[in-house]
């Protein structure tokens, strides 16, 4: 299933992730698409969640059935900060292939490169640096419990 929302984000050029997005992170259980949230942080400073249920389309692409959307205009400092860490990031997939029961799986794009991971003790250090930054900026409480 992450394939194909990796996919979704993936099929933008650089050219219009540059001009619609700086940065995007998607949200989700592992294995379901229940409570997603898409992140997406723009250049102008516009930090934008939308969240809800999703599934995917005939075409295999994935769309919010039910979807609710906040944004959150973020001050100079924040930005600086949010572009700070996403620098030490490189591209990677860390999703072990001991998939996490009750866990979520974070997608983090820009430009050309994504990174993937489970939100768990396997996470590196400056990814989940990152990711906790966009969470607490975040103008919806995006909550990260597990399941199991």
């Amino acid at each position: 299933m992450m394939l194909i929302l990796l996919s979704c984000i993936n099929n933008l050029t650089n050219e219009e992730r540059m001009n619609k997005n700086d940065m995007t992170v998607l949200i989700s259980p592992v294995g379901s698409f229940e409570k997603v949230y898409l992140i997406e942080i723009k250049r102008e400073g516009v930090l934008k969640v939308t969240h809800g249920k999703g599934t995917k389309n005939f075409d295999k692409t994935f769309v919010f059935e039910k979807k609710t959307e906040s944004s959150v205009v973020l001050s100079d400092s924040e930005i600086f900060k949010l572009q700070e860490m996403a620098k030490k990031l490189s591209g990677a997939d860390y999703r072990s292939k001991n998939v996490p029961k009750g866990g979520w799986s974070i997608i983090y794009s820009r430009y050309n490169m994504t990174v993937s991971a489970y939100y768990n003790n396997s996470i590196p250090v400056d990814f989940k640096s990152f990711i906790d930054g966009i969470i607490k900026l975040s103008p919806v409480k995006i909550d990260l419990h597990s399941w199991s």
